[in-house]
């Protein structure tokens, strides 16, 4: 099964591979925020990821919002 969650950076982070306010949408196998493949997602945008952050959290229902660390993690489908 496929989750979408969305990630939207409340600071500049991840050594500078993203900037504040930038959301991207992720396509994953698990329904908890994962920084493992939020990474992997930048990579495929052609971004280069030097250090990054686990994003913890239980799982996510559609619709449900949670704040960890510097981001903002909304489950979309």
């Amino acid at each position: 099964m496929s989750y979408i969650l969305k990630y939207t950076a409340q600071k500049d982070t991840w050594s500078g591979a993203v900037i504040a306010g930038e959301s991207f949408t992720v396509a994953q196998n698990t329904n908890a925020p994962d920084g493992g493949q939020l990474k992997n997602q930048l990579v495929k945008l052609g971004r280069t990821v030097k250090s990054f952050s686990s994003l913890g959290g239980g799982g996510l229902d559609v619709g449900e919002t949670i704040e960890f660390n510097e981001w903002i993690i909304e489950r979309v489908k």
